[in-house]
């Protein structure tokens, strides 16, 4: 049985220079609303709810996102577990007051479903906002692809949709597994 804990988020500020990557990796993983199935049991520590289907909420990444100036979603694929990413309808990460120049990447070893939003409720353009996102599917080159049936605005950032090694040069290449539900309809 393989599960992964998250016990806080990390910090990884730095006084002089750039902030540092928060890293998470598990198998399949699905972002979903509010802090998802993740519980406090009221020492802090967070466990989410078993292998092989972990969840990470949006609050938990918007919480990532105000202390790093990365966050990384990344999965592996072993067993019956492809290391897909499913980001599930009506969770909305709302990146108001992360600052600028934040980066979201998630990679995953095979494919990438979106269905979610991702936005700043509260444009301002005195303490503006932004957020570089990156979808990179088919990390292990074993094919897969990326879906999405939801809404991205970044404030300015780049969004990078690719796969490989390299998603700024490679393509995401096969076809998902998975089937697209809007309002109820395939």
């Amino acid at each position: 049985k393989k599960s992964f804990n998250i016990t806080s988020v990390p910090d990884t500020s730095a006084v002089n220079g750039v902030a540092g990557e928060w890293l998470i990796d598990p198998l399949n993983v699905s972002i979903v609303s509010g802090s998802g199935d993740i519980s406090d049991d009221g020492n802090g520590v967070f466990t989410p709810p078993g292998s092989p289907n972990n969840t990470v909420g949006v609050d938990n990444l918007k919480s990532g996102l105000l202390s790093n100036s990365t966050v990384t979603v990344t999965t592996e694929g072993e067993g019956t577990e492809d290391g897909n990413i499913t980001w599930e309808s009506g969770a909305t990460l709302d990146y108001d007051s992360i600052g600028i120049d934040k980066t979201l990447v998630l990679r995953a070893d095979r494919n990438i479903l979106y269905q979610g939003t991702i936005q700043d409720s509260n444009p301002d353009a005195l303490s503006p906002d932004s957020l570089n996102v990156t979808f990179n599917s088919n990390a292990s080159g074993n094919g897969g692809a990326i879906a999405i049936a939801g809404s991205i605005t970044t404030g300015g950032g780049d969004i990078i949709l690719g796969g490989g090694s390299d998603p700024f040069s490679e393509p995401a290449v096969g076809t998902p597994e998975f089937q697209v539900v809007q309002d109820g309809q395939p």
